[in-house]
Order: structure tokens, then sequence, then C-alpha cells
């Protein structure tokens, strides 16, 4: 008898996978945009202005770059785990830096920080998905290692030997 939870056909198998990828990716696109409006003051709202670039190696300019690469590096898909830890403990300590600690975090964007820090935790507790570069380097790294097996120097002789007497 077959179980109740096993796939009739594996024909829409990659959906879910395909889905997580997607969510990665906006999530890595919206921050990468907030980096970008941060450093360069592209990409704006309309009707909001820009303050100017950040001076060099100022807390506007770190978390700037920091959201851009991230941002990034969670498009592609490439250390994930640690790109998306290092993103949620910016964003939420951003947030209430901002909010200056008094408990009122659902003012002033609270619930979008709060989605952010969510979404990125649960990003660094499951890792990039299938659909991504982590997931690239690493099956390229079980295909060598499967491909790719030790031999001592005294079977790789008695090897060589017996071809020799054929």
């Amino acid at each position: 008898m077959e179980p109740n939870s096993a796939p009739r056909n594996l024909r829409g198998w990659w959906i879910p996978d395909f889905a997580f990828s997607a969510l990665r990716a906006v999530i890595g696109l919206l921050l990468a945009w907030h980096g970008a409006r941060e450093l360069f003051g592209i990409l704006l709202v309309p009707g909001e202005g820009w303050q100017g670039a950040p001076p060099a190696f100022t807390e506007r300019w770190l978390d700037g770059v920091v959201m851009l690469v991230g941002g990034a590096l969670l498009v592609a898909g490439l250390f994930t785990r640690t790109t998306s830890l290092i993103l949620a403990i910016l964003v939420g300590l951003q947030h209430f830096a901002v909010t200056g600690w008094r408990g009122n975090w659902w003012r002033n964007e609270g619930e979008l920080a709060t989605v952010y820090c969510v979404v990125l935790f649960a990003f660094a507790l499951t890792g990039s998905g299938l659909f991504s570069l982590d997931a690239l380097i690493e099956r390229g790294r079980a295909r060598r290692s499967r491909m790719q097996v030790s031999m001592s120097p005294w079977i790789r002789r008695q090897i060589w030997r017996r071809e020799l007497t054929r």
C-alpha cells in the first residue's frame, strides 16, 4: 500500500524550489536597491530627495555597501547562509537604532524591517535552495569527489604491471 504523502508523479518537483529561489532573489534585489539608493542616489522613490553620497567608512556608507553586496550575493545564491545572517542582524540593528529601542517598532516601517529579519533568518537556517550558485558549487564538489578515488601507490603499481603483462 502506498502512503498518502507519496507523490503521484514527479512532474512539478521543481516548483517549490523555484518559488523559494524567486523569493530569495526578490529579497536580494530589494536589499540591493536600498544599498544603491543609499550610496549612489539611483532608483529613488519619486519625491524623495537624496542626501548626497555618504563619506567613506561612515555608518551610512557601511550600511549601503553591505546591503548592496549582500543583496547581490543573495540574488546569485552565493554564501547565502552567512550573507543572510549578517543582513538580518544589520537590518534589525539598524531599525532598532533608528527607533531608539523605545518599544515602538511598529512605527517608521517597523513591519517591513521585521519581515526582512524573519525572511533573512529563514534563509540563514534553510540555505540557498536548489537554484543557486551554492547548489551548483556543491554539485560540482560531489561530482569530483565521486570521480576521484584515492588509490595507494602499491595498487597503482600492481595495476600498471598487470597492464604491461597482458
